[in-house]
């Protein structure tokens, strides 16, 4: 079963929930009940001077594929691209996002669309490049 969740990459605010894997041209929902929504345990920030990271602590009752949508804002630079964000799980790279304009927005990751994640704690990890000094 695919699951689904939305994080808020700045000012953090993560909700997680399931739904069925969506097949082509059909689509089915699960209702939602306390078996199998994700509990966020912490939300917080880390940087090795060349990422900074946002990291969401959340605990997956099952082993599995989640399909993964990211509220965020990016910034815009001065060469007119926008931030681009590298999304880790338990510390390994998963995938990217690239956004294109810049203002508050749902995207999700370009080379899949889920992420696994072990039953129990895992660590999702939203990184961008730390500014230079």
């Amino acid at each position: 079963m695919k699951k689904f969740f939305l994080l808020s990459v700045f000012f953090a605010a993560l909700g997680i929930f399931p739904a069925q894997y969506a097949k082509a041209q059909e689509v089915e929902y699960k209702l939602l009940n306390s078996n199998n929504i994700l509990t966020v345990k912490s939300v917080y920030e880390t940087t090795d001077n060349v990422a900074n990271f946002r990291n969401f602590k959340v605990e997956a009752t099952e082993t599995g594929e989640y399909y993964a949508s990211f509220w965020l804002q990016p910034t815009k630079f001065a060469n007119g691209r926008f931030t681009t964000f590298n999304v880790y799980v338990n510390g390994v790279f998963s995938g990217f996002i690239r956004t294109t304009i810049g203002n508050w927005q749902s995207a999700t990751i370009e080379t899949k669309p889920t992420l696994k994640l072990k039953k129990g704690i895992n660590t999702i990890s939203i990184a961008t490049n730390a500014p230079n000094k």
